[in-house]
């Protein structure tokens, strides 16, 4: 599980940062704010340096920053936002002014942007982890205001029903075994309708993607199927969904919409997969739902909404000497090139006497079935004594009681002697 992916990404932090792991680090409020200089004041001259350093920047980092910036670059970044440019400036002048910073990049006005306070709060893929800035930008994270982590919705796994659960609380108070995600914009622990494949979760909105799911809508009714416009029966066979009007411009036949809320979806791998199928026994919108869910052999599909009987398991025999036969749903063997689909019973039926008009003989009932035989039972493929009819111009003859039977005779008696 993806679990187990943040523990390893949270124990190579701890380990790398018990072994002092160099990493760059992130500029701080400078004291006094707006102190290029470094000469314990802030004025003119600080404005002056932060504009001489955003230009040697915007040259190249072939060019060497100014000498009043005593060569730190972090003390040109005003705004902590791991650049030098236009916005350090203006920070640069608000400082020197006096002036307060805007709430936009100070939020809490305490005359430090919002970024410049260090914070142990790592956005790391989906997860929020307990890491200082620096080593969340060396492993890809992307570091966190104080106030994200300040309250977040921690999301725990529940093994019974395989579903995410959250909780807004602390970010602290959040037990290592789960995982934390942060409010809006990212998302939030209220309850959200998650489609995950063919099937519909109330989880908060932030287990959501982790149950590998997809937002489709709020909490209220779920899941709850939408009211069908008509069902239609097509001369082909297919079900679809229609109105009266609709279904009889289309050559149909307008069904009772209980038919297609319960029908038979088989699904069928295109070319040249043809011959993988499978069939399930859902509604006509279910149906429709997977053809774009996932499944086992990973091929594009297509599906064939059917009448609920197609679902109902035949005899499928191939088209070949052997007639191998297999049991399966009807619309499946359907699919299948070169087959044949016979009663349930053929399948079972074993060893038959089989009565190809003029001669009998023992095959299996599927072979039977598709030479288009009589079938008998297997006893009956004995020699007997035939007559047919009661005229004393036709002779009795020797031949299969199958056979005799087939001709509208009856037997005699045993084959030899016949008389």
């Amino acid at each position: 599980m993806r679990r187990d992916h943040r523990w390893l990404v949270i124990s190579l932090f701890a380990v790398l940062s018990w072994l002092g792991w160099p990493s760059r680090l992130f500029a701080v409020c400078v004291d006094p704010p707006g102190d290029v200089t470094a000469d314990g004041v802030t004025s003119a001259v600080d404005i002056q340096c932060a504009i001489l350093a955003v230009l040697a920047a915007a040259e190249g980092s072939g060019s060497p920053m100014p000498e009043c910036a005593q060569g730190d670059l972090h003390r040109v970044d005003a705004s902590c936002d791991a650049s030098v440019g236009v916005t350090d400036v203006l920070v640069a002048i608000t400082y020197a002014l006096g002036a307060p910073l805007g709430t936009a990049i100070d939020a809490d006005q305490d005359g430090c942007p919002d970024a410049c306070v260090p914070a142990n709060c790592c956005l790391w893929t989906d997860y929020l982890l307990p890491f200082d800035p620096s080593f969340c930008v060396q492993f890809g994270g992307v570091p966190q205001p104080a106030s994200v982590c300040e309250v977040i919705c921690c999301l725990e796994f529940d093994y019974d029903t395989f579903l995410y659960t959250g909780e807004v609380m602390p970010f602290e108070d959040c037990p290592p075994a789960m995982i934390g995600n942060p409010p809006p914009p990212i998302p939030s622990c209220e309850p959200v309708c998650c489609k995950v494949g063919i099937d519909h979760y109330v989880v908060p909105a932030a287990g959501c993607p982790l149950q590998n799911g997809t937002v489709v809508g709020p909490a209220d009714g779920c899941g709850d199927p939408v009211p069908l416009d008509g069902c239609c029966l097509l001369a082909n066979g297919k079900l679809v969904e229609a109105d009266l009007g609709t279904c009889t411009s289309l050559g149909g036949v307008a069904q009772t919409l209980e038919v297609c809320e319960s029908m038979c979806c088989i699904l069928v791998a295109d070319a040249p997969y043809t011959y993988i199928a499978q069939t399930h026994v859902v509604s006509l919108q279910k149906c429709q739902d997977l053809a774009e869910a996932p499944w086992d052999y990973f091929v594009p599909k297509t599906t064939l909404p059917l009448v609920k009987s197609q679902c109902e398991p035949a005899c499928c025999i191939t088209n070949q000497p052997s007639a191998e036969s297999y049991t399966m749903p009807a619309a499946a063997c359907a699919t299948l090139f070169g087959t044949t689909i016979a009663p349930l019973e053929v399948c079972t039926s074993g060893q038959v006497c089989c009565n190809y008009s003029q001669f009998s003989v023992v095959v299996s009932g599927p072979q039977c079935y598709s030479g288009r035989g009589a079938f008998y039972p297997v006893e009956q493929c004995v020699p007997v004594c035939c007559k047919v009819g009661d005229s004393p111009q036709l002779p009795s003859f020797p031949t299969e009681e199958a056979t005799c039977l087939g001709l509208g005779g009856s037997a005699i008696g045993p084959a030899s002697p016949c008389p």
